[in-house]
């Protein structure tokens, strides 16, 4: 299925270039429309491309229409490891109901953090990349966070691959269904 085209006088051009696609292009889920995941070109054979998974992010003002007076924003940003050795850098975004003491913001970023890593290495990248993009941890992490302060808001903002796995974990737009 064509998702995108690109332009280039020479087809070794198109490798190394990234590509941004919304959520709904690929799984026709309109609630999503704020997440666009990123696919890097990695090789070109006749008029096709193959991609591999680059990152993902929550575009900025769905995270910012959250905010309201009196609410507390934080960020938390971790690397993880998934079980097929992706390694991932993600930005999680918290919006607690009231402002809060230093300690109490510190101990919901090591909690979100430390969530995300035990989850990460559980799965493969793909299943991983699913369950953050159906809500799944930001769910939990909503509900569990809330017993160290009340949280009002979590979404994962971006994901960014540092280093790449195995390519057989490679994630295709026909798998996020």
């Amino acid at each position: 299925r064509l998702l995108l085209e690109t332009p280039a006088t020479d087809p070794s051009y198109i490798v190394g270039r990234t590509i941004g696609i919304q959520i709904p292009q690929l799984t026709q889920d309109r609630t999503k429309n704020h997440i666009k995941l990123i696919f890097k070109a990695t090789g070109v054979k006749d008029k096709s491309v193959s991609t591999e998974f680059n990152g993902l992010y929550c575009i900025p003002e769905f995270i910012s229409r959250n905010i309201r007076p009196g609410l507390q924003k934080l960020e938390a940003i971790g690397t993880v490891e998934t079980a097929d050795n992706w390694k991932i850098q993600i930005t999680t975004s918290i919006i607690l109901n009231r402002k809060s003491a230093y300690n109490i913001q510190k101990k919901s970023r090591f909690f979100v953090s430390d969530f995300l890593k035990s989850e990460a290495s559980k799965l493969k990248l793909d299943d991983f990349v699913k369950n953050i993009v159906a809500g799944v941890y930001q769910k939990k992490l909503k509900k569990d966070a809330s017993s160290i302060y009340p949280v009002r808001f979590i979404e994962i903002a971006k994901m960014e691959v540092l280093q790449s796995g195995t390519p057989a974990a490679a994630i295709q737009g026909n798998n996020l269904q």
